[in-house]
């Protein structure tokens, strides 16, 4: 994770080929699990689970690794800026409670990606811009399952190039 020397909180990129974010980690199974607490305790500003980014000025290039994102039941989350994203799938499951409230900087409100995926981002700070460019929309679905929870105290994004 890196602390931004412009007065910005930490940013926490992570990234691996499928990721779940669990209330107790379980069997392997291939996936890697973190704990909603841990990300919690980071008190990090700015969370992009699935991925890594790049700044250059006031727009941030998302670079999405993972196929597939997952927020399990039980989960509650919330950070001041939350990204979650996926090649294949973006997947948020009945009874979790994701947010984003809290001091969020909109130093960087543009943000890019490129091919096939889903995003979801959660900001307690401004409206953010995001554009994805060379997708074919093959790929890349969003799920919001009943009895998810989403809040945002300042702006939510929700964003597929094959379904949400």
């Amino acid at each position: 994770w890196a602390q931004q020397l412009d007065g910005r909180g930490a940013r926490v990129d992570l990234e691996a080929e499928k990721l779940a974010i669990v209330v107790n980690r379980g069997v392997a199974d291939g996936t890697v699990q973190i704990t909603a607490d841990s990300l919690n305790a980071l008190g990090a500003e700015s969370l992009f689970l699935g991925g890594h980014r790049s700044t250059s000025g006031d727009t941030t290039n998302l670079l999405v690794s993972a196929s597939k994102v997952k927020v399990g039941e039980g989960v509650v989350l919330d950070v001041p800026e939350l990204l979650l994203g996926a090649r294949d799938e973006v997947r948020v499951a009945s009874g979790a409670h994701i947010g984003a409230s809290g001091k969020a900087s909109d130093a960087a409100n543009n943000y890019t990606l490129q091919g096939n995926g889903a995003l979801l981002q959660l900001s307690g700070g401004g409206p953010v811009q995001i554009t994805r460019t060379n997708a074919n929309g093959t790929t890349g679905d969003l799920y919001i399952e009943q009895g998810a929870t989403l809040t945002a105290s300042g702006s939510m994004y929700l964003e597929s190039s094959h379904g949400i």
